[in-house]
């Protein structure tokens, strides 16, 4: 509902060369992923019998209408009418669900930080004290409805400056064609490398990527606020000039807004010594293709992190992480790795999450979850998957379980080959293990990898949030 109003105040401000105004609306704008996102946060577990019988709800009306859209069927108006009940059963289910989570104190939750947001000298100090004297924010905002208009902000240690970038014929298309909900295409046209890389060398000129990266001996930090339409892209490729790519000269760490960035940065560290937790189902019962190859992945990542607590195949069930939970044993694991299927569903978006072996554990049961956790891996098909809810608004998994509170999360923005992710992703481990940097680890693993895997596979992969 505000998103006109965000939209006139950061006009206003670019209007008037007001780059701290301009930052103020910004994150202003984002921090509806502080309020949607936080606040989520259930103060116990779900009712599990009614998220576990709205996922077996959904999953039927899914079976039911791959049934009736299969390719040459015929019309069943019976069958079609049961659809429509099913769905109505659904949307009823669902809305009661939302209702509850959301304005039941029993339920509903409370911000972990209710600190206001931060002007430039507070992200300043919590970028510095955290990353040296090296490092640059960004942060990009469409200033109308048809992308014509957009406002860059970029932050250093001494320095803000907003401009607005026009964006032209040559602009337009692409930036929708980025922002579309088609992890698909992201993988096809990273793929195509002669047409990726003109459109990331007109991209590149149109953002001045080429002076976000400070040119030091060692690569520096280039913090990106989760930037709209440019959310799956990967700016680890954009060339900067002689030959480099940005991701080279900067190591990139993505945030859903500056102001959460500072937040994270300015959690406690959790305690040295902490076993991890690896969850691998393998087979799901007829409800998802199997995934055995991921049994070498995961073993790769178990020798990574020695004294990890395994649960695999038959043991990877919904039953197995509930006991964890209401223990208040998953706060006792410094990492978190999940290898299995994302489930994405963008009209119940409490619903989407992760698959196991018996059942589906939802994004919902994830914020009732109580984490310490300084890195949670999802290696799934488009684990970075989102629902748009207005505004900045992204609510997903990454969201999810940072607000669940682990520091950062590690996933896919599009489809990657297994035997790829089996290659790259024990190598992050590894960088993991052995600096506790996640984005660090990326780094070094993609250009470990650069020439050995597609770019497709290598460049799908960003961190969200500071671990």
């Amino acid at each position: 509902p505000y998103e006109a109003v965000y939209r006139r105040g950061l006009a206003l401000a670019a209007e008037l060369g007001d780059a701290g105004a301009a930052l103020g609306f910004s994150e202003h704008r984002r921090a509806q992923w502080l309020t949607h996102g936080l606040t989520a946060q259930t103060g116990r577990p779900a009712v599990r019998p009614e998220l576990d019988e709205l996922s077996q709800l959904l999953r039927r009306r899914r079976a039911m209408a791959e049934r009736l859209h299969t390719p040459g069927a015929e019309i069943d108006p019976e069958g079609l009418a049961a659809l429509r009940r099913a769905t109505e059963e659904v949307e009823r289910r669902y809305a009661t669900l939302d209702a509850q989570t959301m304005f039941d104190p029993a339920h509903a939750g409370t911000l972990r930080d209710s600190r206001p947001l931060a002007g430039p000298a507070g992200l300043r100090a919590a970028f510095s004290a955290a990353f040296g004297p090296a490092w640059a924010a960004v942060s990009l905002d469409p200033l109308d409805e048809t992308g014509e208009r957009w406002e860059l902000i970029r932050l250093t240690g001494d320095t803000l400056t907003a401009r607005v970038l026009e964006a032209g014929t040559d602009e337009r298309p692409l930036l929708r064609a980025l922002a579309a909900k088609d992890p698909a295409f992201r993988r096809r046209f990273f793929g195509e490398a002669r047409v990726r890389d003109r459109a990331l060398a007109r991209l590149s000129d149109w953002l001045g990527a080429s002076a976000w990266a400070q040119d030091t001996p060692t690569p520096s930090t280039l913090l990106i606020a989760d930037a709209a339409g440019l959310a799956a892209f990967p700016f680890a490729a954009l060339p900067i000039g002689s030959g480099a790519r940005l991701g080279e000269r900067a190591i990139l760490r993505f945030a859903p807004s500056l102001n959460v960035a500072a937040l994270l940065c300015a959690r406690p560290a959790p305690a040295p010594g902490r076993p991890a937790l690896i969850v691998c189902p393998l087979d799901f019962e007829g409800r998802h293709r199997p995934l055995p190859e991921s049994a070498a992945e995961v073993a790769a990542v178990a020798e990574a992190w020695p004294g990890a607590t395994v649960l695999r195949g038959e043991h990877a069930t919904l039953g197995a992480l509930r006991g964890l939970a209401d223990q208040g044993a998953l706060a006792r694991f410094d990492r978190l790795y999940f290898a299995t299927h994302g489930i994405a569903d963008g009209e119940h978006a409490r619903m989407s999450g992760l698959a196991l072996r018996d059942g589906d554990l939802t994004l919902q049961e994830i914020l009732g979850w109580s984490l310490d956790a300084r890195l949670v891996v999802v290696a799934a098909c488009e684990g970075a998957f989102h629902v748009d809810a207005g505004g900045e608004e992204r609510i997903g998994l990454e969201t999810a379980l940072l607000a669940a509170g682990a520091r950062a999360t590690l996933s896919a923005r599009w489809p990657v080959a297994d035997a790829a992710a089996a290659i790259l992703l024990p190598r992050i481990a590894h960088g993991f293990a052995t600096h506790g940097d996640a984005a660090l680890a990326l780094h070094h693993a993609g250009q470990a990898c650069a020439g050995a895997l597609p770019d497709a596979d290598r460049l799908a992969w960003r961190v969200l949030g500071h671990g």
